[in-house]
């Protein structure tokens, strides 16, 4: 109901440090709580404070061209970033109203037998000629693929309605890039506001949150799977 907390990590992977990807990483995270009214009395009884919570996340990934040779990459250019390394928004923790992950870059996956039957060829698919209009959609798979920055906030008004069970009115926002600092254009992001009850139960406390996500259309690049 009151406090904050703050986390500021660091992390840097080369051959140095046995790693064969190489990148360097920095990310922040950030929470504030502050209580209105009177403070709790007995949580037992259901005398808890309004509540303003507020949470930011912020962070940037750079890949170093280190690990080129390492991965069998031939020529001049930054190297790969591991899916790991790269930040994604989306979920219970991040961005209500979208799925796990699901908010920032995303590709559109087709299995190769579905291209196929729907008159690709191998030649077409690999130099990515290949048209998947034909694709049934039930085949068609979108997949998140992270992005090397994110900027990340949250807004949540707690508000205690009766013993054991209160309500939450918020509104989350996120924006993942793929271009770096330098070209912060390149990327996605979205606003979803909602809202939401909290059960203290002799379990903890159990959630349910409801968030409007943006409609609209939305085009993805294509990538077949084996």
């Amino acid at each position: 109901t009151r406090g904050y907390t703050a986390v500021v990590d660091a992390e840097h992977a080369s051959r140095i440090t046995g790693s064969t990807f190489a990148h360097d990483r920095i990310s922040a995270d950030g929470s504030l709580y502050r209580a209105f009214g009177r403070p709790p009395v007995n949580e037992e009884e259901g005398t808890t404070p309004i509540v303003l919570a507020l949470h930011g996340r912020a962070g940037w990934v750079r890949p170093l061209a280190g690990d080129r040779d390492a991965l069998g990459l031939t020529g001049d250019g930054a190297g790969i970033l591991h899916p790991r390394a790269r930040f994604y928004a989306g979920g219970m923790q991040s961005v209500r109203g979208f799925a796990e992950n699901e908010l920032g870059p995303r590709v559109l996956q087709a299995r190769n037998a579905s291209l196929l039957a729907a008159g690709c060829t191998n030649a077409t698919i690999a130099d990515g000629s290949c048209d998947p209009s034909g694709v049934p959609s039930g085949d068609l798979f979108p997949r998140p693929v992270g992005g090397s920055s994110v900027v990340e906030g949250s807004v949540e008004l707690r508000v205690p309605l009766m013993k054991q069970l209160g309500g939450v009115l918020f509104v989350d926002g996120a924006y993942v890039g793929t271009g770096g600092l330098d070209s912060p254009a390149h990327g996605k992001g979205a606003i979803t506001p909602g809202g939401g009850f909290r059960y203290r139960s002799p379990l903890g406390v159990l959630r349910i949150d409801v968030g409007l996500r943006p409609v609209g259309s939305e085009r993805l690049p294509g990538v077949a799977a084996v």
